[in-house]
């Protein structure tokens, strides 16, 4: 069997941490106020499409 593409692949809090450029324990912050999730038993991977569309659902333009 042939590993994930990148585009396949899930991604790991570390992961998510690193694209936002921010903690890993910002990101479980995140997780609890919405951020879409996988969880695979006590492991949690998201998926890089949703991660992206939750933040552009969430964009503030203007600064309010």
């Amino acid at each position: 069997m042939n590993p994930p593409s990148e585009e396949q692949r899930l991604w790991t809090l570390r992961d998510v941490a690193q694209y936002l450029c921010c903690t890993p324990r910002h990101v479980q912050n995140l997780v609890t106020s919405g951020l879409p999730h996988i969880k695979l038993g006590r492991l949690i991977r998201f998926s890089p499409d949703e991660v992206r569309r939750h933040l552009l659902r969430r964009r503030v333009i203007g600064g309010r």
